[in-house]
């Protein structure tokens, strides 16, 4: 699913009442989930001086206590080849571009396999080449996770993209309170 909204009009700022990440004079309600929930923040929060592979296996051994050394790291190679970066693991992070830099934190947040993912702004600052790239992935893994983006309004290549009917597209209306 989408959500589409001009600049300003308080996209993050729903998220983070949704993850409860900020206080709210009311309250938010969500399913019930049984697995973790992802969020890929706007700015990626990796930490650049780590190659791609020490991201990885640093936030698995944290979040992924029950897997084996052996079995952790096959993992980690299975995910970073669905997101396209098998061949940039030994890479540091900062010699990224921006859009690998996108996959590595969408990496990040699917070794929990969470079963929703939220991406806040994940095509934000990238040339249209990249942005397609990066949503022709996000149609890939939405076969897996109940994915929501939330998006400038003027990001017009989301309503070009046939993101395999796994997507509900939700226009944003600028005049509308979130």
């Amino acid at each position: 699913m989408h959500c589409l909204a001009p600049s300003g009009a308080g996209k993050s700022t729903l998220i983070k009442a949704m993850l409860s990440m900020t206080k709210l004079e009311g309250k938010v309600h969500l399913p019930q989930q049984k697995y973790p929930i992802a969020y890929v923040p706007q700015d990626d929060a990796v930490h650049l001086s780590l190659t791609v592979m020490q991201a990885l296996d640093y936030a698995c051994q944290l979040r992924c206590k029950v897997l084996s050394k052996l079995n952790s790291l096959k993992y980690i190679e299975a995910i970073a080849k669905e997101v396209g970066l098998n061949e940039r693991l030994d890479l540091r992070i900062k010699s990224l571009s921006g859009g690998q830099r996108k996959r590595v934190s969408v990496a990040l947040e699917m070794l929990t396999k969470p079963t929703f993912m939220i991406l806040d702004e994940p095509t934000s600052g990238l040339d249209p080449g990249m942005e397609a790239q990066l949503m022709q992935l996000f149609a890939s893994i939405a076969k897996q996770y109940k994915i929501l983006f939330f998006h400038r309004k003027d990001k017009q290549s989301l309503w070009y993209m046939e993101l395999e009917n796994s997507l509900r597209k939700v226009k944003g209306d600028k005049d509308k309170k979130f």
